[in-house]
Formats: C-alpha cells, sequence, structure tokens
C-alpha cells in the first residue's frame, strides 16, 4: 500500500507542476498525458535520434 501511496503522491505532484517530468517515445506512437494537458511532455525519437543518445553503459559493472 506504501508504494500505491507514494505513486499517486507522484502523479499528483507531477500533474499540479510541483515536478518536472519529460518523456521519450518512438516517433509515431501514443503518448501518455493528462487530460487537456500536454504534461507530461514527450520527446519523439526516430532510430537516429535514438543512437544519437543511447547510454551503452553497463551499470552492473559500477
Amino acid at each position: 500500500m506504501a508504494q500505491q501511496t507514494s505513486s499517486q503522491e507522484a502523479v499528483r505532484d507531477l500533474e499540479s507542476g510541483l515536478v518536472h517530468v519529460e518523456v521519450a517515445s518512438w516517433t509515431g506512437a501514443s503518448r501518455i498525458c493528462f487530460p487537456d494537458s500536454q504534461l507530461p511532455w514527450c520527446h519523439y525519437l526516430d532510430a537516429d535520434d535514438y543512437e544519437a543518445c543511447r547510454d551503452d553503459t553497463d551499470y552492473t559493472l559500477i
């Protein structure tokens, strides 16, 4: 239940503008946003964009 409450608080903070979140999605995909809003902002990526910002770091070694 604590995780659900935490998630609900995070969504409420996002919806109210208390936090700033941006997401990325494949070009042409549907986006998630709040009704009558552009939040969260979505950056659409094609394969070239993805390759330009891809992080190949193996975080299991850190």
